[in-house]
């Protein structure tokens, strides 16, 4: 086994499975807090997608770990690569 320092997602990659609406506020959350924005609740985000400080920065570094996870495959660096931050509800 081995442990491989993932990159973090660029805002491009992020926007290949993600609609600009969703990212732009993921973004404005992440920096100003949540304060109940009933669109929170339109992106599914709260009891089960819980919002934390910096949630903008967390999902760029969770889906940059899955993209260098799935780097490693295509360049059969590894035959099984995992992502353990991955989220129940990504892409």
């Amino acid at each position: 086994m081995s442990v491989v320092k993932p990159r973090v997602a660029t805002i491009e990659e992020m926007a290949k499975f993600h609609s600009d609406s969703y990212l732009e506020h993921l973004h404005k959350i992440s920096q100003d807090g949540d304060n109940d924005d009933p669109q929170s609740t339109d992106f599914g985000l709260g009891y089960d997608c819980p919002i934390v400080e910096g949630i903008f920065d967390y999902a760029a570094a969770v889906g940059g770990a899955s993209i260098t996870a799935a780097q490693c495959l295509m360049d059969q660096k590894c035959e099984v690569a995992i992502n353990w931050a991955g989220w129940h509800h990504a892409k």
